[in-house]
């Protein structure tokens, strides 16, 4: 079953730690299609970067099938460069394509 999760925006504390605790549920439940959608995140803010570096530290069970959706080059590129792309695929990786 796939699951879509919005990314909260702008990210407020609450809002963040209740993100944080569904991603935890679908992980631990053993989810491996979950699609992160990211069309409202303006820029990739240490607090974006952080939120998914925390949940890329659900890893075993985590998200190394998750992917990240509707995101601007910006995030994609921020996910690049800070590594996090090796968790998260985007659209544009071959297998979200499968």
């Amino acid at each position: 079953m796939d699951v879509i999760l919005s990314m909260p925006w702008p990210l407020q504390p609450e809002a963040e730690k209740s993100f944080l605790m569904r991603c935890r549920e679908l992980a631990e439940q053993g989810e491996e299609r979950v699609f992160i959608r990211c069309d409202q995140v303006s820029h990739p803010s240490t607090r974006v970067l952080t939120l998914l570096l925390n949940m890329a530290r659900l890893a075993p069970y985590g998200p190394t099938r998750w992917r990240v959706i509707d995101a601007g080059e910006n995030v994609l590129e921020a996910l690049r460069l800070t590594g996090l792309d090796h968790w998260f695929k985007n659209e544009t990786d071959e297998e979200a394509v499968a």
